[in-house]
This record gives C-alpha cells, structure tokens and sequence, in this order.
C-alpha cells in the first residue's frame, strides 16, 4: 500500500455524541479518512495510542479534564507526542487559541468548519506526520549505516594496522581512490631485512626458544617500520620484506626507507637486552634498500588475495641486501641519491648481480643527519694482524650451491667483521664463499662470507663474515 493510499485514522476527543456524528459527516467524502470517537476524555490518552492516531481531533471545553492540559500530556507522552494535534473548539478568544498552540497544538479551527477544509487540514497534518516519520526513519537508516560503517573501519583499522602505519590505513579509508588493488606502477622503495646466521642459531634451540628469538628481533623492528612509515609487506621467518610508497603514495619514499633501516639497527640492541635476558644468543642483521617503480596490486585469487609488488626492483633489492653482513645498511646509488644530500656515505663498491646487465653500485650507509639514533655502528679503526697467518680454503658458492675448486688461501688479518685474505686469485665481489680451516684440532672451523673486495694483482681479499660455527666464532673473538 503506498502511502497516499494508506488509511488516516483520525481521533475525536469530545464528550459531545451530536459532533462526532457531525465529525463523521464532513470527513465521508475521504475514503481513506478513518474516524474513532472517544467521549472520555480521561481515555483519550491510551485510545490515540490503540487505535495509532495520526491526527487528533481535540475540544477544550470537557467534563472532568482541562483540554489544555489534555493537549500538554499528549505532547509528553512518547507515542503521541509528534501526532499532529487539531483543537477543534467553539471558543475563539485569542488567548485560549495562544496557550493552545504554548501547550503543543498544531492546528486551531472554531468548530464545526466546512467539510472540505476540515478534510483538507486532516490530510495535510497526516502528510506532515508521515514526512516526519520517514525522515526520522531515514536519519535513524543513517545513523545506523555510520556505526556499522565505523565498526568495518575500526575492525580494518585494528586489522590492517598491524601490518601498516594507523595513518595509512586512515588515509585509505578516507579515500579509498588513493590505493589501487587492481594492478599499478608505482614508484616506491624496497627494504629487504634478514637477520644474520638464523639457521645456525634456530637448529641449536629449542622451538620455544625459537619463537622468543624471533618476536624479540620482529617486535621492536616492527615499531620501528610503523613509525616511519613502512608498509611491512611480509614476515619469511627471520626476513622481513618492507615497502616505503605503498599501499599510498610516498613523495620522500626513500628518505624514510633509509631512516627507518638505520633506526632499526640500532634497535637491534633491545633486541639483544631482550635476548640476553632470555638467555637467548646475540643476533644481527642485514638490510639492504633500492628504489624505482615496481607493478603493485592484489595478488591470488577470490578465496585468499594478498596486496604485494613484483618486478626487477623487487629483485634487485633482495640482491642488495645479500651482498650484507651484520649491522649494515646497504643501498643502491639511485636510493641514495634520492635520501637527500644529508645522506653520509662509508663505502662502496662495484657488483653484477645475477640476472642483471651491467655492473651495479652498491652503497654502505653510516648515518643521516645529525641525529646519534641514525648513526651506523662505526668499524674498528685499526686492522688486527693474524701472526702467524691462518692457512685457510675458499669455497665460491652460487645460489647457496658449492661451486668451482676450492681455492687455498690465508688469513692475515681482521678489521671488524672483515676478513685480509690473500689468494693469489681475483674472486668476483659480491660472491659468497665458505671459508674453512682444514684440520681444525677444535671441531668445524667455517665461516661464511661476502667479497668485499678483490685486487686483481695481488690477489688480496677481503672477506665480510656473515656467518659461521663455534670453533671459527670462538676463534675470531679471540
């Protein structure tokens, strides 16, 4: 039933039979005018609410009731208190009519008026309290849209928040045009982190052990990200894949990127209070950050989708980071250049990463700014001699796979976590090798380390450790 079609029903409260007969009369002509009488005014209260009055018909002059007051307990009674009110009476004093409208009515007429203007005010109040009613309905519609809106926004929020930023998930929310899930090119840079010798350290503990050693290194490392600003794309392990730039757009990308990869080494001496007070082993990491444009998107399916990167930037940034060793922050020159001039520089050095043409420039970061909590850790200063030198092999490795002869070499000396080794052969820089003590008289003596560099004359290597066992660790902290 529409609503110009829907029954008026009408209540007239007067004690008086003669005019509700009269009532009814001038308002037949409507069909749709539905009228109930009550004489007893003391009842008409709970009749307009049975009968769901939506207009009353009210006299003023009744036996044992004041019809001004009767008017004010209509408009404090929540059911009847916004039904249009009409006071039909036969006094026209204007003071009578004033209070009348003081107390709550909507509408006076000196009774009886014409059918078919009684008819007509009947039907424009009931249209009035039909408007009112679908509006607060609407309103209410609406009101609740918002809260069930603000729900799904605080549960993304508390969900997604724990991956980014709160401000970006805010800003994707206010403006959900400004990430982009279908596919894109966006222009952003990538932080790959790996903690040092993980593998070694997890097959040598407990499970839970295990579990306690990563949330004490991902915790504070997370902080970390979402101060900055970081998207932290995923979690492999003890690896950390990190994007400055996405899901939101990011003018100063790899200003941050670098920030946040030197705040984050130096919060990995929480991570090792942490570890020490869990009498967990000291842990360190590697960072490495390129910069450039990547396709960013959802990636999977309608069952389980996941919004990531992909591209040779991607790669290249994996690459990056390989080539570290603990407590570094390696970047590329395009990274660097983009950081800002306040960017300090310790090193460099020249790679051809695999699946790459050309020779790359990778870039060791010692600070930004001004700032102490944005300072590398600084190497020894001086190289300590290894008297005698310690004859050694060289195992190259591609892919984590042994490959070639290995290589008879010796150790001369140490400046950190720097290996002075001579070879008599040139080994590519960026390689991995295994460096082994053949016959060790103290168990396994291996370390694993990165060329560093390669002097095609002399055949002088230095080699970064990253990893390596008891005997050999027990050795270099000798």
């Amino acid at each position: 039933m529409s609503a110009d079609t829907a029954p008026v029903h009408v209540l007239l409260v007067d004690d008086q039979r003669i005019v509700g007969e009269a009532v009814r009369r001038l308002l037949s002509a409507e069909p749709r005018i539905v009228l109930h009488v009550e004489q007893d005014p003391r009842r008409a209260l709970a009749r307009a609410v049975e009968v769901q009055a939506t207009v009353i018909l009210q006299d003023l002059i009744m036996p044992e009731v004041d019809g001004l007051d009767l008017v004010l307990e209509y408009r404090q009674s929540p059911p009847t208190a916004e039904v249009p009110l009409v006071v039909l009476s036969s006094r026209e004093d204007p003071v009578v009519k004033a209070e009348a409208f003081a107390r709550g009515a909507n509408d006076y007429l000196v009774k009886l008026p014409a059918g078919p203007e009684l008819v007509a005010r009947v039907l424009y109040h009931s249209r009035a309290l039909r408007d009112h009613r679908e509006r607060d309905a609407a309103f209410a519609a609406l009101e609740l849209s918002k809260q069930q809106l603000a729900k799904s926004n605080e549960l993304i929020l508390r969900l997604f928040g724990r991956y980014v930023d709160d401000d970006v998930v805010s800003r994707i929310l206010e403006d959900p045009d400004g990430i982009t899930v279908d596919g894109e090119r966006r222009d952003l840079s990538v932080m790959m982190a790996d903690m040092r010798g993980f593998t070694r350290v997890s097959d040598s503990l407990a499970p839970e052990q295990v579990i306690r050693l990563l949330n004490n290194y991902t915790r504070p490392m997370i902080d970390t990200i979402v101060a900055w600003g970081g998207t932290l794309d995923n979690i492999i392990g003890d690896g950390l894949f990190i994007l400055f730039g996405a899901p939101t757009s990011m003018p100063d990308h790899a200003r941050r990127a670098v920030g946040c990869a030197l705040a984050m080494q130096r919060a990995m001496d929480e991570v090792n209070r942490r570890n020490a007070a869990d009498g967990l082993p000291r842990v360190e990491m590697g960072i490495g950050i390129h910069s450039g444009e990547v396709v960013a998107g959802n990636i999977g399916s309608e069952i389980r989708a996941k919004y990531s990167v992909v591209g040779s930037n991607v790669n290249l940034a994996a690459r990056i980071q390989g080539f570290t060793s603990g407590g570094q922050v390696f970047v590329s020159e395009q990274t660097c250049r983009r950081a800002g001039a306040d960017v300090r520089v310790r090193s460099s050095f020249e790679v051809q990463p695999k699946g790459f043409r050309g020779v790359f420039r990778v870039i060791e970061v010692a600070g930004m700014g001004d700032e102490p909590d944005l300072e590398a850790m600084a190497p020894p200063e001086s190289v300590v001699p290894v008297d005698p030198p310690l004859p050694v092999v060289l195992q190259m490795y591609e892919d984590k796979v042994a490959s070639g002869e290995p290589l008879p070499a010796q150790i001369d000396g140490r400046h950190g976590r720097d290996l002075m080794v001579r070879s008599g052969q040139r080994l590519p820089v960026g390689k991995e090798v295994r460096v082994e003590r053949p016959e060790a008289g103290d168990g396994v003596w291996s370390l694993f380390a990165l060329v560093v560099s390669s002097d095609d004359t002399t055949g002088a290597l230095v080699l970064r450790w990253t990893d390596g066992s008891v005997a050999a660790r027990r050795w270099l902290d000798s």
